[in-house]
């Protein structure tokens, strides 16, 4: 197994030129962190040039912040020419490299594969941003209100709307009409899409975090002796506890009973299987079978089992990652679609290639396939059009 970066690979840079003023730019923006992956990259270069000279990572350190205000004459000591050539190799370079992305806080990425064909990208990859708070809510009469993405929450009170942060929800011109509709008790959706994400907080307290082309159909209140709620595409849920009224969820392939506990459900149309994850407390799945904290029921062409689950990886969603641990490259494309709001086709056989590691959701598209491209997989994309080569 090989460490690779969410960043350029270093042996991008066989050899650089950096003029004095580059490098004080470079250090500025080090030091104030508002650098980019590539000048990120070009400062474990420069510590690579300092390491090759036998200085300690300390120093380097030392050396990179104070470039600016020492006008570079501790840094040009240790060169012989007006310009720093920067040569990279890769094995003198790795424990330096790696401690320094640590402390800047740059996501690792480790990578398996059986393949033996380097992968290439056909064409620059565009900035596509990661998804954001994107969701609407659709009332009883077919209504929608889009809300608000600046907010990350939806709370649905007795007899009106309110973002998670107390800002209540209005509709110009409409305000008794969307009072009547909370006060008269009717299902309300709420739907995020490709690369959106939102929270519901139910009028019972219950906390539902939906993740990207989800929706859930839920009463503006709860009556009768159940709290029913319907669920398609994933939801992580936080339930508040009534032991008089259980909590039941409702998907395409399994239904779930709880009193008070937290969950996470896998329900989207495209995965082969339903997975419902418990958290903490007790679910009963299909009126017969009960989870224990930590276990999986997967709903498979009608044959429900139970098995024991990796729970990082199943809410590193709702935790800003996404989590990879022998993936195959399918189900990592289908989260990465989801989030991404993209579009993957594959021409001929799928690579047969497995993903492990963890990677922030706030990246860039680009920063994430940069990873993919160094890992055997031949693609290019045009607009959010992905296509994924043999």
């Amino acid at each position: 197994m090989s460490i690779l970066f969410s960043v350029k690979v270093l042996s991008y840079y066989n050899a650089i030129i950096m003029s004095n003023e580059e490098l004080i730019t470079l250090a500025n923006k080090i030091d104030t962190g508002t650098a980019n992956t590539q000048e990120i990259l070009l400062y474990i270069a420069v510590c690579e040039s300092f390491q090759q000279k036998q200085v300690s990572l300390e120093e380097i350190d030392s050396e990179i912040l104070n470039m600016k205000e020492a006008g570079l004459k501790k840094f040009w000591a240790h060169q012989k020419t007006d310009n720093i050539k920067i040569r990279l190799k890769w094995l003198p370079l790795a424990v330096a490299a790696v401690a320094a992305l640590v402390i800047l806080g740059v996501s690792l990425f480790f990578y398996s594969s059986q393949g033996n064909k380097v992968g290439q990208i056909s064409k620059v990859i565009p900035e596509i941003t990661p998804g954001k708070n994107i969701a609407t809510l659709t009332l009883g009469n077919g209504k929608t209100i889009l809300l608000s993405e600046i907010k990350t929450g939806l709370v649905v009170n007795p007899n009106e709307l309110r973002y998670n942060d107390g800002t209540k929800i209005s509709m110009p011109d409409r305000e008794k009409e969307l009072s009547r509709h909370i006060e008269e008790i009717e299902w309300l959706t709420a739907s995020t899409p490709r690369g959106g994400t939102y929270q519901v907080i139910l009028s019972d307290g219950t906390r539902v975090w939906l993740n990207a082309d989800s929706k859930l159909l839920f009463p503006s209140k709860f009556v009768g002796n159940n709290r029913i709620v319907t669920l398609i595409g994933e939801g992580y849920f936080e339930v508040t506890h009534n032991k008089a009224k259980p909590f039941k969820v409702r998907t395409a392939r399994q239904e779930l009973e709880v009193l008070g506990t937290e969950f996470n459900v896998n329900a989207y149309a495209d995965e082969m299987s339903t997975k419902t994850t418990l958290i903490t407390g007790s679910v009963k799945v299909n009126n017969n079978i009960f989870l224990q904290p930590g276990e999986q029921a997967m709903s498979d062409r009608g044959v429900l089992s139970v098995s024991r689950a990796d729970v990082e990886e199943v809410v590193a969603w709702k935790n800003g990652f996404f989590v990879f641990k022998d993936s195959n490259l399918m189900a990592v494309m289908r989260q990465l679609s989801r989030w991404y709001d993209l579009d993957v086709h594959f021409e001929g056989p799928v690579p047969n290639e497995t993903f492990n590691g963890k990677v922030y959701r706030n990246m860039n598209l680009n920063d994430v396939l940069e990873v993919l491209s160094f890992s055997k997989v031949k693609f290019d994309i045009t607009g959010r059009r992905m296509t994924i080569y043999p």
